[in-house]
């Protein structure tokens, strides 16, 4: 079934010239003939806000995953925030296409996601049963789907979050196969745990049965919690044993009680770009920007800590879910995909506690797969997009969308199984259309962004791994700037296969 790809991707990796699209041959585009026993399960795992170099305080992680899997090291997202991230996993498509371009109307939000055309529903139409447990794209209320008591089209099971009480940690309530199920403040509902439950019941009941399944967990850890109603600062002291206040935007994620009061000692990572110093080749936003204070820096570690702290539940739960697939005998034919939906500016560039912006910490994010034919312990060093998942995950199951909803990424499973391909990759990402936007393109080498209000960026990522000069004003770099300026005309309002650049070389 995939051996077409795998020979595509050899071709292209045979000529690294110019800018080739992939065919339809390399894409998610036929339905496998295969009896629904024999294809595999399916299961992705999502953090939420993960930066990608915090996995390594994930002992199982490592150990299950990525010592037994492949590891991507440039997997970026189309736009580094919560709802048009997800919403380009669950379409395949990119914001300017699948018409979610924010958290929030009128650029994104749920109410802007087309659910009829999504990766549960060609699943459930290609024969796997599937569940989705956790987050789901901002503004997921449950009032959205009246005739089926609040579940999406395409889930067979659902255990949904609903807003506004999803980023809770506790006091939180999820829909239950269309019934709200309020849980409480007892350790026994630390939504970490939880979501785990249900996810190793939900592998429990399902591994006997004949259908694959696909089951989706979308964590809310490390992301801050946000407390419905709460308006400027957030005391603390209540949940964590601690007073004063943190800002506005919420107060840091909240540990698992087992989990309280590790990491006391860490600090968040001080390398070049911390606090950078020298800031004059940065867009206007960053020059504005004065030095972090000692109180910011110092509030920085603190969530830092609570952040390393709320993702050992999740990695326990990784556990626990790779060993429910053990014993049920499922493990040899399931796809495990963990990763996150953006990452976490943490003081790089004098930027403290945000996402959005198009520097690695924020834009690239962990993703590993483990499962049947995958190596093991690999690495890939080109660059690969969140709307690639879709792709990958439906080559894997032998299904397909209709042939009206065109996928904008490509299927990773060649690097699965060859993982020092190198295909000459450009991907890119593209945020609001207002005048704080832009648009960047990431390539094996460069980072190049244009923003709305005419900044421009550019970096040799080989050279300078921590984006600390930008190269966009020197006369010698003038051809690569213009071959990816032309990268991104290209990108700004591509669709399908247009949107999937390989063969690109820069030098």
């Amino acid at each position: 079934m995939r051996k077409p790809l795998l020979v595509a991707a050899v071709a292209a990796l045979s000529s690294l010239v110019g800018v080739v699209p992939l065919s339809h041959a390399q894409r998610a585009t036929t339905t496998s003939t295969a009896a629904p026993s024999e294809r595999p399960n399916i299961v992705v795992i999502m953090t939420d806000d993960q930066d990608a170099a915090s996995v390594k305080y994930m002992p199982h992680v490592k150990e299950l995953l990525t010592e037994r899997g492949v590891k991507f090291t440039q997997h970026t997202v189309v736009f580094p925030i919560c709802c048009p991230s997800r919403s380009g996993y669950l379409t395949g498509q990119v914001g300017h296409n699948n018409h979610v371009r924010g958290n929030t109307p009128p650029e994104g939000g749920y109410d802007n996601l087309d659910t009829s055309q999504t990766l549960p529903v060609w699943l459930s139409e290609a024969g796997y049963t599937t569940t989705h447990l956790g987050k789901y794209p901002n503004g997921y209320d449950g009032h959205q789907h009246p005739e089926t008591g609040g579940v999406p089209p395409g889930y067979s099971e659902w255990h949904g979050a609903l807003d506004p009480t999803t980023y809770l940690f506790y006091n939180y309530v999820l829909n239950e196969n269309g019934v709200d199920v309020p849980h409480g403040r007892t350790e026994a509902d630390y939504q970490t745990d939880v979501l785990t439950g249900l996810a190793t019941d939900y592998i429990d009941r399902n591994a006997p049965e004949d259908a694959p399944f696909f089951l989706d967990v979308a964590y809310l850890a490390p992301h801050w919690e946000i407390r419905p109603g709460s308006t400027g600062d957030v005391n603390v002291g209540d949940l964590e044993g601690s007073s004063g206040a943190e800002s506005s935007i919420g107060v840091p994620p909240v540990p698992a009680p087992r989990h309280l009061g590790m990491f006391a000692n860490a600090k968040a990572p001080r390398g070049p770009a911390f606090n950078e110093e020298d800031v004059s080749d940065k867009p206007t936003y960053v020059r504005d920007m004065d030095p972090l204070t000692d109180g910011q820096i110092d509030q920085i570690d603190r969530w830092y800590r609570k952040r390393l702290a709320s993702l050992q539940a999740i990695d326990e739960g990784i556990e626990q879910i790779v060993n429910a697939l053990d014993e049920s005998g499922e493990l040899d034919n399931t796809y495990l995909i963990f990763t996150s939906d953006n990452g976490w500016m943490q003081g790089q560039h004098r930027i403290s506690l945000q996402k959005v912006r198009a520097y690695t910490e924020a834009s690239v994010v962990p993703l590993t797969v483990i499962g049947p034919g995958v190596k093991q312990g690999e690495k890939v060093l080109d660059p690969t997009s969140h709307v690639d998942l879709p792709a990958t995950i439906l080559d894997l199951a032998g299904a397909a969308p209709p042939a009206s909803h065109k996928l904008d990424g490509m299927s990773l499973a060649p690097y699965l199984r060859k993982p020092h391909l190198r295909l000459g990759r450009a991907v890119f990402q593209e945020t609001s259309a207002d005048e704080a936007g832009y648009y960047s393109v990431l390539t094996g080498r460069w980072k190049y962004v244009e923003y709305n209000n005419g900044d421009r960026e550019l970096y040799d990522l080989v050279a300078d791994p921590y984006q600390l000069t930008s190269l966009h004003r020197e006369p010698s770099t003038k051809p690569v700037r213009q071959r990816l300026a032309k990268l991104i005309d290209r990108f700004r309002d591509c669709a399908g296969e247009d949107c999937v650049v390989t063969g690109f070389s820069a030098s």
